[in-house]
């Protein structure tokens, strides 16, 4: 996952100001890159999630970049299920419903299925003895968490 702090996030809270438009116009006719926004690089292994809340959502441009890396340069993590990468429409794998692509399902935005998402995670957090397949073992087609707190 790359981050990157928006352009207006990047002049200052409330966008850039005259100044910096003076400098960047003056820039863009000398030649003169402006110089780059602030990036963060998060791995995300196999398996791992990565939420990000509203107020780092309006601040940060997030997305996972194409990996033009051969295949002999990656990991065993990284080639897992064909090197396949987030699908926003239809959803396969370890943790879905559907466990190859010809079993897909289309991703799922509903409050019941993030609710059970959610009462899994805690109880994987909190228990010594975690049963994993009575948890997750049915898959989870969902992406997006709503809740009702988020109505």
């Amino acid at each position: 996952m790359t981050l990157r702090l928006k352009k207006h996030r990047a002049h200052g809270p409330h966008g850039a100001d005259d100044a910096a438009d003076a400098t960047a116009d003056t820039n863009a006719r000398s030649g003169a890159q402006p110089p780059p926004h602030p990036t963060q690089r998060i791995p995300l292994p196999h398996n791992s999630m990565f939420v990000m809340g509203p107020a780092t959502n309006t601040k940060w441009l997030h997305g996972i970049p194409h990996d033009k890396r051969p295949a002999a340069a990656k990991s065993p993590a990284e080639t897992f299920q064909g090197g396949e990468r987030i699908n926003q429409m239809r959803i396969w794998g370890q943790g879905a419903r559907g466990k190859t692509a010809d079993a897909a399902g289309l991703v799922t935005h509903g409050e019941k299925e993030s609710t059970d998402l959610l009462i899994a995670f805690g109880a994987e957090n909190q228990m010594t003895e975690f049963d994993w397949d009575e948890y997750y073992g049915a898959g989870f087609d969902v992406v997006s968490f709503t809740t009702k707190e988020d109505k």
